[in-house]
């Protein structure tokens, strides 16, 4: 038995090495500039608001045979790496000043029995700047998939080309949206809020809500009979188009309230949202590595492999050592209630 320990040791101390040597940590993400200006581009200015929740960090790919997850980080500030995409394409002899608003922009991986698969979430608006006055051009609020065999160089490729792609589309149009003025532009989200009573109302209404609209325009689709709370949980029951009592599943509904609290359904359970200035919230956090679009933990390949070849104390150790050691060294994550989509959204 002294053995084993002891081989157990020595072996977990070479794997840690070998660990520290091999893993993986970051990628970076770079946009290849265009080689072409844009014709007949119309604003040779250019003003860059980042309205992102964080701050050079823009999700997860997975890297190298095992996958291991990896945090993609900007190789220089977006903000200058999308300078020098507007320098090469703008007409810099125009006077007219173009505006681009990043309101989300991650990457996301997913490992599957097909192949890898890749998300490039990006939401940004364009306005034409004149003095104090920013009139909408246009937007984009998309998740692009991507799919390969070795998915990462595509999809961060990609997520480039989108991006100077939308300056390039908005170098080209004419405003003929709202006017906004610069602090209008900055305090966007709120603006668009105004127009939904679940931002508004001083308490939420009890029932029962099918859809993201009917919860943000705070008109229930049915009543709730009776419930019980437990934790971030809620067991609600409803009476049925045969008139029998059944408990409410959450795969039945987007959310219920009841007692004036939310509860909204989110990977096929229940979560308690709680208000945070004028923000709806979960009351937990996900680790980093958490799809952004389906709230799956990403797990590293390499804690299955591992246990297998090791077995029993050996494999769960060194399994938890991998999975410390490729788990991104970034912040937790928090889930937001996104007004437009009505998603819940990982906020990078």
């Amino acid at each position: 038995m002294l053995k084993r320990i002891r081989l157990f040791y020595i072996f977990l101390f070479l794997f840690m090495a070998w660990l520290n040597t091999y893993a993986q940590g970051t990628t970076e993400f770079e946009i290849k500039l265009p080689v072409l200006p844009t014709e007949n581009a119309k604003y040779g200015k250019f003003k860059f608001i980042d309205q992102r929740d964080g701050s050079g960090y823009m999700g997860f790919v997975q890297t190298g045979g095992l996958n291991r997850m990896s945090v993609v980080l900007e190789k220089n500030p977006l903000h200058q790496q999308l300078s020098k995409v507007f320098d090469v394409l703008a007409d810099k002899a125009k006077e007219e000043e173009l505006l681009l608003q990043l309101r989300y922009c991650a990457f996301s991986e997913q490992t599957l029995s097909a192949g890898e698969y890749g998300f490039f979430a990006v939401r940004a608006n364009l306005y034409a700047g004149k003095g104090d006055s920013y009139q909408a051009i246009i937007g984009i609020d998309t998740i692009i998939k991507v799919s390969a065999v070795d998915v990462t160089q595509k999809l961060l490729r990609k997520g480039g080309e989108t991006l100077i792609k939308l300056i390039d589309s908005g170098l080209r149009s004419v405003p003929k949206g709202r006017i906004y003025t610069y602090n209008d532009v900055v305090k966007i989200d709120s603006i668009e809020k105004i127009g939904f009573a679940a931002y508004k109302a001083p308490a939420l209404t009890d029932g029962v809500y099918r859809s993201s609209l009917s919860f943000l325009l705070q008109l229930p689709d049915g009543k709730i009979d009776s419930a019980k709370t437990e934790d971030n949980d809620v067991i609600a029951y409803i009476t049925n188009e045969k008139g029998k009592q059944k408990k409410l599943k959450a795969t039945d509904c987007y959310a219920v309230v009841y007692n004036g609290d939310a509860y909204i359904t989110y990977v096929r359970n229940f979560f308690k949202l709680t208000r945070q200035n004028e923000d709806f919230l979960l009351s937990i956090n996900l680790p980093i590595g958490t799809d952004p679009y389906t709230g799956t933990v990403v797990s590293s390949t390499t804690y299955g492999m591992m246990g297998g070849m090791a077995g029993g104390l050996m494999g769960a150790a060194i399994g938890s050592a991998v999975d410390a050691a490729s788990r991104p060294r970034s912040r937790g994550i928090d889930i937001k209630l996104d007004h437009i989509s009505g998603r819940l959204m990982i906020q990078y």
